[in-house]
């Protein structure tokens, strides 16, 4: 399985501070620099400014070392990308849900 590729979905509480236009294309390029070689989003959900709730992304992973490596990563990039954010104002809660498929290419 050299080139597996794995569908991660990930649904994390979330809790954003007021609205400021340049944060989404900021974190999401952020983000994609963290996930591994051949591996991207695919899509996500945010949270409204200035509430709490659940966020959602999905990414398609290159993870020839299986299902566990792929969560892994993608919650890794997640994180990381949370922790370069400015401020107090964003900040991840537990993830809520996990879906992790064998992508079929």
């Amino acid at each position: 399985m050299d080139d597996a590729h794995y569908l991660v979905d990930l649904a994390v509480e979330t809790t954003t501070g007021e609205y400021e236009p340049s944060r989404a294309g900021r974190m999401a390029t952020r983000f994609a620099k963290h996930l591994p070689e051949g591996s991207q989003p695919v899509g996500h959900r945010a949270v409204p400014p200035g509430t709490t709730g659940v966020a959602t992304i999905s990414v398609r992973v290159s993870a020839p070392a299986g299902i566990a490596r792929a969560l892994h990563v993608v919650a890794t990039a997640l994180e990381m990308t949370a922790a370069e954010e400015p401020g107090e104002d964003f900040r991840l809660g537990e993830i809520r849900r996990a879906v992790i498929e064998l992508a079929e290419d």
